[in-house]
């Protein structure tokens, strides 16, 4: 999958859960090397992981998503 056709969450949304995401993924103390991202269908799960995928890029780290 193209990253350039998937489209990211809207500027100043879903910063809450954004926030706590990024938390997780720089907290190197949390042994649980997974985080399960559920909801339903449009809910903006795609957008979110986007999103997250596109800021750990800029920032030089590794993540990934799948669905």
């Amino acid at each position: 999958m193209n990253a350039y056709d998937r489209s990211e969450c809207l500027p100043e949304t879903r910063v809450d859960i954004l926030r706590f995401i990024e938390d997780w993924a720089s907290d190197t103390s949390i042994e649980q090397s997974v985080l399960w991202l559920h909801g339903l269908a449009g809910a903006g799960k795609s957008a979110l992981s986007t999103t997250l995928a596109e800021r750990l890029r800029a920032a030089g780290r590794l993540g990934t998503f799948f669905f």
